[in-house]
């Protein structure tokens, strides 16, 4: 109790004389199901606060009883401070679904808080790919915002501007209303040129030395014509001769 009415109130430093007693109970649930930190998260609280539960032992991975983490709290109240802090955490995940599917990057894309996402996908746990239960990937929140920095971000991390959702929407066709389709058809277009190589109807995706051959082997392609490869010869059947006794 006494954490949740000094993070309320900001008074931290009067917790520093008892403060093996809060580190032990530091991740308890109240009677809602949050912890000190995704309450905090929740109510808005400064990131002063934020930092001192992280520093103190507060695990930002533990969801309230909709599968939010503090981190989905920070980014749906665009509180990009607070959202820097919570990406810093030790084993912080960035990108969970909450129980609609929504991820921190939905939110983080419909504030167009293109800092805190370039931040979150430098952890290897991200996963941009996530889709919302009505199949909306952060993409599609992005270009619905007309957040074009966000949306330059995703499309350079492998999302498609033509990717629909349950409705049929696209990111593309989202983007229409602001003005910015052009924008992402372009950097759509200039992904492609710079980690695919286009060949005749079929779409190969450079080796790890940047090469097409093996993808284009794999597509039965001539990575060098853009041609179909011949097929292999067919080996000749030996001929079986028996000699007949005298």
């Amino acid at each position: 109790m006494l954490l949740r009415q000094a993070a309320a109130t900001g008074q931290l430093e009067e917790l520093e004389a008892d403060l093996t007693s809060v580190v032990e109970h530091i991740n308890d649930l109240d009677d809602k199901g949050f912890t000190a930190l995704c309450e905090s998260a929740r109510e808005k609280r400064p990131a002063s606060t934020i930092a001192w539960l992280v520093e103190h032992g507060a695990d930002a991975n533990i969801p309230d009883p909709q599968m939010q983490t503090p981190l989905h709290w920070s980014c749906q109240h665009g509180e990009s401070e607070s959202a820097s802090v919570l990406l810093r955490a030790p084993g912080v995940d960035p990108s969970p679904s909450d129980a609609m599917g929504r991820t921190p990057l939905h939110w983080m894309c419909q504030h167009g808080q293109g800092d805190v996402l370039s931040l979150a996908i430098t952890n290897p746990k991200c996963d941009v790919s996530k889709k919302t239960k009505s199949g909306d990937s952060a993409l599609h929140w992005a270009a619905r915002a007309g957040a074009s920095e966000c949306c330059h971000t995703l499309i350079q991390k492998g999302l498609k501007v033509t990717d629909a959702n349950t409705r049929g929407e696209t990111p593309v066709g989202l983007a229409k209303s602001h003005g910015i389709h052009t924008q992402l058809e372009g950097w759509q277009e200039e992904y492609d040129r710079s980690y695919g190589v286009h060949h005749g109807s079929v779409f190969t995706v450079p080796d790890e030395n940047g090469a097409p051959a093996a993808a284009a082997a794999a597509a039965g392609v001539s990575a060098a014509a853009g041609q179909p490869k011949a097929a292999a010869a067919k080996p000749k059947a030996k001929m079986k001769i028996t000699l007949k006794k005298k």
